[in-house]
C-alpha cells in the first residue's frame, strides 16, 4: 500500500510539473517615463504574459532621465534572476551592453543600432544583441510639413549632442531637408534644463520645427510647445504621443506595434534561440495624428485634404 501511494504520488506530481510552465523571467530598462515609451514597453508587458499564460515575472525600472540611475538599474538588474534583458532607447541598452553580460539583450526604439555600436548588421547580429528599430520617416516628415506650409523656406530640429539615437536622426534630417530645396536648421542642447534656450535660439530662425523622438527633448516638451505657440512657428512631432500633448502633427509608427515585435523577439529567445538568429526587425508603416486645437496659436491653417490624411485628430 506505501508502495502504491508513493507511486501514485509521484505521477501526480509529474503531471503537475507538465501541465504548468516554468515561471520565466525578464528585465526591462526604460530611460525616462515618455507615452511613446511607455506604449512600446506595457505592449511589450501584455504581450509577453499573454503568450506565456501569465507564468512571467517582469523586472520593470525606469531611470527617469537620470544616465547614472540607468548604469545602477543595469546592473542591478543582473542580479534579479533575468533570462532576457531589454533595454528601451538607446541609453538604456548602451547600459546593459557596458555591463558585458552574457545574458542576451533586446533593444527597442532605437533608430540606429549600427551607429550606436550595438552591431554591424541586421541580418546576422554578431554579439548577444538584437532587437527592434524605430526607423523615424523623416523624409516624409519633412514632405508633410512642406504640404502643410507650401511657403516655408527653414525647417529646425532641436535634439540632445549626447544622444546617438537623435544624433543619427539630425544627420539624416539635413540631408532629406537639402535634398527637398530647403534650408535645414539645427539646434542641440545637453540636457532637459537647456531645451528652453535651445528652442528660442532655433524659432528666431525657422519657420517650423521637426522634434526628433529624443528623450531629453521630450522630457521638456511642453518647453518647446509653449514656445512655438507664442512665436506662432508649427511644432511637428516624429511621434503621435506628442500631438495629444500640443504638437500640430506627428507622423510616426504605432509604438504598440513595437512592443509586440519586442517580445516576440523575447520569446523567441526564451524558447532558446539565440540572438544571432535572429534578425533585427524594422517595421514599417506610419500613423499621422493632427492635433486643431491651437492651429491659430501655431499661425496655420489646415486644408481639409491634409485633414482628411489624419488617422486621429484632436479638436
Amino acid at each position: 500500500m506505501k508502495r502504491r501511494i508513493t507511486l501514485v504520488s509521484s505521477l501526480f506530481f509529474s503531471v503537475v510539473s507538465q501541465a504548468t510552465p516554468a515561471v520565466r523571467t525578464v528585465g526591462i530598462s526604460q530611460i525616462v517615463e515618455h507615452p511613446s515609451l511607455t506604449d512600446i514597453r506595457t505592449s511589450l508587458e501584455a504581450t509577453l504574459r499573454k503568450q506565456l499564460q501569465n507564468q512571467v515575472t517582469i523586472r520593470y525600472h525606469n531611470a527617469n532621465g537620470d544616465i547614472t540611475l540607468s548604469r545602477q538599474i543595469a546592473r542591478q538588474l543582473l542580479g534579479e534572476g533575468a533570462e532576457v534583458l531589454v533595454g528601451i532607447s538607446t541609453q538604456s541598452t548602451q547600459d546593459l551592453v557596458a555591463t558585458k553580460t552574457p545574458l542576451p539583450i533586446v533593444f527597442s526604439a532605437i533608430n540606429d543600432p549600427i551607429a550606436a555600436g550595438f552591431l554591424t548588421t541586421y541580418d546576422k547580429p554578431e554579439k548577444n544583441i538584437t532587437g527592434v528599430v524605430l526607423k523615424s520617416p523623416v523624409r516624409q516628415q519633412i514632405q508633410l510639413i512642406q504640404q502643410m506650409i507650401p511657403s516655408v523656406k527653414k525647417v529646425g530640429m532641436l535634439h540632445t549632442a549626447g544622444e546617438a539615437n537623435s544624433v543619427a536622426v539630425a544627420q539624416e534630417f539635413q540631408k532629406e531637408a537639402l535634398a527637398l530645396q530647403l534650408t535645414p536648421i539645427i539646434k542641440t542642447t545637453v540636457n532637459s534644463a537647456g531645451v528652453y534656450a535651445a528652442t528660442q535660439a532655433l524659432l528666431s530662425e525657422v519657420e517650423a520645427v521637426l522634434l526628433p523622438t529624443d528623450n531629453t527633448v521630450i522630457s521638456a516638451l511642453g518647453v518647446v510647445i509653449n514656445l512655438c505657440r507664442k512665436h506662432h512657428k508649427p511644432l511637428f512631432a516624429s511621434d503621435t504621443d506628442s500631438v495629444s500633448k500640443g504638437a500640430l502633427a506627428g507622423l510616426g509608427i504605432d509604438h504598440m506595434l513595437l512592443g509586440e515585435k519586442t517580445a516576440e523577439i523575447v520569446l523567441q529567445l526564451l524558447a532558446g534561440k539565440k540572438p544571432q538568429e535572429i534578425p533585427v526587425v524594422v517595421p514599417v508603416g506610419s500613423d499621422l495624428h493632427i492635433n486643431r486645437t491651437y492651429e491659430k496659436d501655431y499661425g496655420i491653417s489646415l486644408t481639409d485634404a491634409v485633414v482628411k490624411q489624419a488617422k486621429k485628430l484632436y479638436p
